[in-house]
């Protein structure tokens, strides 16, 4: 939400994919990009951005979060290394939200929310009036159908 973002098919604009709730800084369709960019709508978003603990921040903006913060990847990388060394794997219980749920503090629903490819979850939760209007008597593939269509034409 500061250097990086994300634009969805419908206009919406957030900070990155990986949000527990879909966090819109406003749309396209509605407002031009220094309306959405400087609005209190985007500079609220910041603020959660600023408070978020689910440590995913390299799956959508890796090349300039790796610029700006190096020494958070290098050292991910180099103790990962040396685990590795000495028969050490990744566990899933370095994030926090996956300890949560072994030990009984959230349920599964609650890590399932935590989740953008969580395929049991309600289509429209999240999207904003404009986008869940555009989903009226479509599905997903359809969408998809159209609008790889679209760019193809391009």
């Amino acid at each position: 939400s500061f250097d990086t973002f994300f634009i969805d098919p419908y206009g919406d604009v957030m900070p990155c994919n990986g949000t527990k709730d879909k966090e819109v800084m406003g749309n396209l369709n509605n407002q031009s990009w220094d309306e959405l960019w400087n609005s209190v709508e985007a500079e609220n978003v910041r603020k959660k951005v600023r408070c978020c603990d689910r440590d995913c921040w390299m799956i959508g903006s890796v090349s300039p979060a790796m610029h700006k913060y190096i020494w958070k990847p290098a050292w991910w990388v180099f103790t990962h290394k040396v685990k590795s060394i000495f028969g050490g794997k990744y566990s899933m219980y370095e994030n926090k939200i996956c300890r949560e749920y072994r030990d009984g503090k959230v349920s599964k629903d609650e890590l399932d929310k935590c989740s953008t490819c969580d395929k049991n979850c309600i289509v429209n939760n999240g999207l904003s009036e404009a986008s869940k209007a555009q989903l009226v008597g479509k599905t997903g593939e359809e969408i998809v159908d159209a609008d790889i269509k679209e760019q193809m034409k391009e």
